[in-house]
């Protein structure tokens, strides 16, 4: 029988098959086998011969050795192990998740295509590496393979990559016919966007928790709430202070809450069940403040109570003494009240014995006491030593993180006191928080109450708030907006400041505070234009 030799020139060789040696029975054997199971290309049985088989007829087979050494290019040359490689990158890489596959050695052989995506680095810095030499160089963070080469069972584990990514990764141990270990087959899933949502969900959790937590905590009149930065700095301020007994002053302006802060100074304190005794220096009458300050005995003058009168100061023994608006006490009273500072102790009107007392006094005022000293019309020694601790309440624009938490306080407070359940829409907390609330937290709990009171329906609309809210200061129009003459609309705008004043101050003077102008100017608008206090 002839045979013919093509090479890649064209060149045609032709060779006549002669009868050779006889071949070994173990071999033929095996050739045997292979043919019928319709393989072309074998390998003996020690592994170190490999033949080309082709049937000839169905008593003969043509057999060619191979090179040994280009037998690897062959099989990856072939189409049987292309079509192999092919199927095997469409699995590892249509699952959307990272499969890598290892070998015994912990060496990746294998990876899928977004290699890259997940685990910051290239397939071919992956690929080739063994496994204790990645998570070395901080790839990945803990390593399933390694574990399940100490364990040789399967694992499951979270794992941190390179590239910010956080994995639940899945290893699995393939072993061989003989039960050893042959690969191990790791599939990652991706989780990080469900731990960033898990996050703020643990996040959005503890806001609620601290929301409730301070809906709860009450003082007897007014909740305090920590929520801003500038809060919580007073707060922890204020829990250092309260182990003393160190005189505080109380800065800020109108209606910040600073009779707020100093009822929780007092309650935190080892006064706390002790007389809280809270005084408005401002609506005391300048002749009769004296005596109600300090007391008197009986018969002290025209008009005295015949049993004699027990000054506030006393009743406050062993107690707290809150001097608000302190800016306001006459220069005659201020020099009585230094005496109780640095004295602890008073006389009472008419009587020529001191009286002893144990009281700690804490003061506010929206004044700038030291212009004050300057000009003459407050002590400095008086300031000096009320000014021991001084703490400022920032203004509420300058605190919105509270006002949320605020919105809820007072939303509970009014709907309980008139029996009512309204809530606010988003919208409408929206322009709460954004508003520039020139009356401070008052301000805020007097619109509050409002709402609750007149709106019709439960749920408070962006319409249902004040007009003030949802439009510039009407004595912000222009004059030429008004018809009149200059001073009919002088004598609008004039009104309409002092309502707006009226709303958010306690009494005539705030009002002449606020507005830089005396009180008796004040007391005269007000009668003229019949705007009362609200």
């Amino acid at each position: 029988m002839s045979i013919f030799i093509i090479d890649q020139k064209g060149q045609s060789y032709q060779s006549v098959i002669e009868e050779g040696e006889p071949v070994e029975k173990e071999l033929c054997k095996v050739l045997s086998i292979k043919k019928h199971k319709g393989e072309s290309i074998i390998l003996s049985g020690s592994g170190k011969e490999a033949y080309h088989i082709k049937e000839l007829d169905k008593q003969r087979v043509l057999v060619l050795p191979i090179d040994p050494e280009q037998f690897d290019e062959m099989i990856l040359n072939s189409k049987r192990y292309k079509d192999i490689e092919e199927e095997l990158k469409s699995i590892l890489n249509s699952s959307g998740e990272l499969v890598t596959i290892v070998n015994s050695q912990g060496v990746v052989e294998r990876v899928s295509s977004n290699c890259k995506k997940i685990m910051g680095i290239e397939m071919k810095d992956f690929v080739g590496k063994s496994i204790f030499e990645l998570e070395g160089a901080g790839i990945v963070s803990l390593s399933s393979t390694k574990k399940v080469l100490e364990t040789l069972k399967e694992v499951n584990l979270t794992q941190y990559t390179k590239g910010n990514k956080r994995l639940y990764v899945q290893g699995i141990p393939i072993f061989n016919q003989n039960g050893s270990l042959e690969k191990i087959l790791n599939i990652s899933k991706d989780v990080t966007e469900e731990s960033i949502l898990r996050e703020k969900l643990k996040k959005a959790e503890k806001e609620v928790e601290l929301l409730v937590n301070e809906v709860n905590k009450r003082y007897e009149d007014k909740k305090l709430i920590i929520k801003s930065l500038k809060i919580e700095k007073v707060y922890y301020l204020l829990n250092r202070v309260a182990k003393t007994d160190a005189t505080v002053l109380f800065l800020g302006e109108t209606g910040v809450g600073k009779g707020v802060f100093a009822r929780h100074l007092h309650e935190i304190s080892d006064r706390k069940k002790q007389p809280f005794i809270h005084i408005n220096c401002s609506v005391l009458p300048e002749h009769l403040i004296e005596s109600e300050l300090f007391g008197y005995v009986k018969g002290s003058f025209t008009g005295a109570n015949v049993q004699g009168k027990k000054g506030l100061i006393e009743a406050a023994d062993k107690g707290t003494l809150f001097l608000d608006e302190i800016g306001e006490l006459p220069l005659q009273t201020q020099a009585k009240l230094l005496q109780v500072l640095q004295e602890k102790s008073f006389m009472p009107i008419g009587r020529t014995v001191p009286v002893k007392v144990d009281v700690r006094i804490i003061a506010a005022t929206n004044q700038n006491l030291e212009s004050m000293v300057e000009k003459g019309t407050f002590r400095s020694d008086l300031f000096y030593r009320l000014n021991v601790v001084p703490v400022s309440i920032p203004p509420l624009r300058e605190r919105e993180e509270d006002i949320p938490f605020l919105l809820q306080h007072f939303l509970t407070v009014f709907n309980k006191k008139y029996k009512r359940s309204c809530n606010f829409s988003t919208d409408t907390i929206d322009r709460f928080t954004n508003y520039e609330w020139p009356g401070n937290v008052r301000e805020l709990e007097n619109i509050i109450e409002r709402l609750v009171i007149t709106s019709a329906k439960s749920k408070i609309e962006r319409e249902d708030l004040p007009e003030q809210m949802n439009e510039k200061h009407q004595s912000q129009r222009h004059p030429n907006d008004i018809g009149g003459t200059l001073k009919e609309k002088m004598e609008r705008f004039e009104k309409e400041i002092l309502v707006e004043a009226a709303k958010n101050c306690d009494n005539l003077s705030e009002i002449s505070q606020q507005l830089k102008v005396d009180v008796s100017t004040v007391s005269r608008k007000m009668k003229k234009y019949d705007v009362n206090l609200q």
